[in-house]
């Protein structure tokens, strides 16, 4: 029978044979907590061979691999929701480093902060092979782009500070919070609206929640060069900007407030649009990125608006 005290680390994972062989040495690293820890891994659906990479890791590491053929991050993590068995959850994506001492300084947080549900920790972005240079020129977006945060010891508000490849929770509210109905968060292409952390962890907030910030629990977010390509992070501008009004909209309990948003945005997006036609992207620039971020986030909010979840 298995203890009702241990960490599940758990991870849906889509392709990603080249960023794990760095996160499983990056692993075997780790300095043990007191509670025995598990890796429940989800593969939903990769066809490079992560599977089988995998498979070889598991007599070194303590890895339970299960398949989720449905496409969909939620859809991986509501799977591996179901087969949780410690008291805490550890969530993570298969492109982190992280520092030796992050299981034990999350164990050790939540041990002493029985009152806290849910932890963050740093985040920091690591470039994984040489990066457009426009990846240089977003400084005021690295949060959204690439899961910069960094925060004090202590309590925080997890719904801004808090990302998807590093915070715990502990293991009756990650199911709850797992298990809730989605519409937001990574499927197949690049067209889906961001926001299903965060639309999680607003959930717990609502419930009353209280949240900790565990500085010493640090990892490095490795960041690919397609990541830091100008059309992927405009991409991603009108993923952010489209979520951000489906959460704002769904906060208030029905769709009747999304004229607001959809005049809004649209006003924005009009007053922005022929600038940004004439705006140089051939050269990187931080004024050029940050209009037209806003341009494309203005674009996504209106699709939002319109199309809501789907």
């Amino acid at each position: 029978m298995a203890s009702p005290y241990g960490i599940d680390i758990l991870i849906a994972t889509y392709n990603g044979a080249r960023t794990w062989p760095a996160m499983l040495d990056a692993l075997t690293l780790l300095e043990p907590p007191q509670r025995p820890i598990r890796y429940l891994v989800v593969d939903n659906g990769s066809t490079d061979g992560t599977r089988a990479l995998l498979e070889t890791w598991a007599g070194r590491l303590p890895i339970t691999l299960l398949s989720c053929p449905e496409p969909g991050k939620m859809a991986a993590l509501h799977l591996g929701a179901n087969a949780l068995s410690g008291d805490l959850t550890l969530m993570t994506d298969d492109d982190i480093l992280p520092c030796p001492g992050w299981l034990r300084a999350y164990e050790a947080a939540a041990d002493a902060h029985p009152e806290a549900v849910l932890f963050g920790g740093p985040i920091l972005p690591q470039p994984f092979e040489p990066l457009d240079p426009w990846y240089e020129h977003v400084d005021g977006f690295r949060d959204v782009l690439f899961a910069l945060t960094d925060e004090p010891e202590g309590p925080v508000n997890a719904v801004a500070k808090v990302f998807g490849p590093n915070y715990l929770v502990r293991t009756p509210q990650a199911r709850e919070m797992l298990l809730a109905p989605s519409k937001l968060g990574p499927t197949r292409g690049n067209r889906f609206p961001l926001g299903d952390e965060t639309q999680m962890i607003a959930g717990l907030a609502q419930a009353g929640g209280r949240f900790w910030y565990a500085r010493g629990a640090q990892v490095r977010h490795l960041v690919r060069r397609h990541y830091t390509s100008l059309d992927y992070m405009l991409t991603r501008a009108e993923r952010h900007g489209r979520g951000h009004v489906i959460l704002n909209v769904q906060g208030g309990g029905d769709w009747r407030g999304r004229g607001g948003w959809l005049i809004s945005s649209a006003a924005h997006a009009a007053k922005q649009a022929l600038e940004a036609a004439f705006l140089d992207r051939s050269r990187p620039d931080a004024r050029v990125f940050e209009r037209l971020y806003r341009y494309h986030w203005n674009l996504g909010a209106m699709r939002g608006a319109v199309l809501g979840p789907y």
